[in-house]
């Protein structure tokens, strides 16, 4: 791009020139030229890609299809094409966001789309994009799993939410919604995997979620033994202790006290309500917030 009056006239507009790669390479810095071997690019109408790295170009498409009656206010299914070759899912959603996933470490590319539905609902798939292959007519489902999702206050107090973007397939951020002791979002980080295996190439590079801690905490109702600090060792804590959820790693949720200590507790989910210590979870804390 060249400023007003270097090419031409201000009433001309701005000027610009695109530069091919394949015209001037060396025009090019050595950051832009080297391709690293895992990537991760946002799928677009258009776009093809070299998929296998053969030198040959594919034509890959995904999206939503509507259902037989034309209702536009859902897509019911969801279609991915390679070359022409298609496989189609029953999903029913509002939006989708796709990323091709590239790998030195597969033999094949990927497909991660998240989709999103009623309560802002998460979806998450995974495809092979090789048509041979298994994981191209039956993808890989992740109920409630979807990438990370912030929050930035601008300057007159109002909140912008987005999504983070996927570009690294060797150390990106993926949530999930927990119901243990209140509704909140847990993140960890995954990279991709050589295999397959029941987790659909997501490797999860930690075997617990951090969570925001947020200004929303739970007060003790009465004095609770909870195991302390990296030792765990079990400590008793006062009726009136303050508690942020800061770590959930299978029924066990970890704490942050005002002080900054650590603790912990094991939930036993599986009636309602939700079991603390043989107790109702209800009578032990107070604060709890449960979102459908």
């Amino acid at each position: 791009y060249f400023s007003p009056y270097m090419l031409a006239p201000y009433a001309y507009g701005t000027q610009s020139v695109t530069i091919l790669y394949e015209e001037a390479p060396e025009l090019f810095v050595p950051e832009i030229r080297r391709v690293p071997d895992s990537w991760a690019v946002s799928l677009a109408p258009g776009l093809d890609f070299d998929l296998g790295c053969d030198g040959i170009l594919d034509a890959v498409e995904a999206g939503g299809v509507y259902g037989e009656y034309g209702d536009e206010s859902a897509y019911e299914e969801f279609r991915v094409s390679v070359n022409g070759q298609e496989s189609r899912k029953e999903l029913w959603f509002y939006r989708e966001n796709s990323y091709l996933v590239h790998s030195g470490d597969l033999d094949t590319e990927l497909l991660i789309t998240e989709t999103r539905s009623d309560n802002d609902f998460p979806v998450t798939l995974v495809y092979e994009l090789d048509p041979e292959k298994e994981g191209f007519q039956t993808p890989w489902e992740f109920s409630s799993q979807s990438f990370c999702t912030f929050e930035e206050q601008t300057e007159d107090g109002e909140f912008w939410y987005g999504t983070e973007i996927l570009t690294d397939p060797d150390h990106f951020q993926m949530q999930t919604r927990f119901h243990l002791l209140s509704t909140y979002l847990g993140s960890r980080w995954y990279k991709i995997s050589e295999t397959a295996g029941s987790a659909g190439y997501l490797n999860p590079e930690q075997s617990w979620y951090d969570v925001d801690r947020g200004d929303q905490y739970l007060t003790l109702l009465i004095p609770l033994e909870m195991k302390s600090g990296e030792a765990r060792e079990p400590r008793v804590f006062p009726a009136g202790t303050k508690l942020w959820i800061v770590r959930v790693e299978g029924n066990d949720v970890g704490f942050l006290t005002e002080d900054g200590i650590s603790c912990q507790v094991t939930v036993d989910p599986s009636g309602w309500p939700a079991q603390v210590e043989g107790m109702d979870d209800s009578e032990i804390f107070d604060g709890m917030m449960f979102a459908g």
